[in-house]
């Protein structure tokens, strides 16, 4: 690899709701985007009621890929759903590396991975 426009890193949340893990996948998507990384934000839906950090996202010049059935809520069906939107969107971006924040994103990003063949899979943990 000769330079960091030479690969992909996929980022997936389960949502963009105000706080940390959010705040945090955006600017580092941004920050890998700054060092020339194709860095794509994958995401699914905030909760009603819940605050959104979709705005910052956007004012960082991000265009997060929405994956309208991943959410927090367990759902065996939007789950199943949310996976094969993710083997889809692996297959076609082809990223070296996914990066998984939160517990839904990590479990399903990570086994799309894995499916997909990404070779470097990393997840971070937060709320501990």
């Amino acid at each position: 690899m000769n330079s960091a426009r030479s690969f992909t890193i996929a980022r997936v949340i389960a949502r963009l709701n105000v706080g940390g893990p959010a705040t945090q996948a955006i600017l580092m998507t941004e920050a890998f985007q700054k060092k020339g990384c194709r860095a794509l934000l994958l995401t699914g839906e905030v909760s009603p009621g819940e605050g959104s950090m979709e705005p910052l996202a956007r004012e960082r010049g991000l265009q997060p890929i929405k994956i309208n059935t991943l959410s927090r809520k367990i759902s065996s069906g939007a789950d199943l759903k949310s996976l094969w939107r993710l083997i889809r969107i692996f297959r076609h971006e082809r990223p070296m590396i996914v990066h998984t924040h939160t517990a839904k994103a990590g479990t399903l990003g990570r086994l799309a991975a894995m499916v997909t063949g990404v070779p470097v899979r990393v997840h971070t943990f937060h709320g501990h």
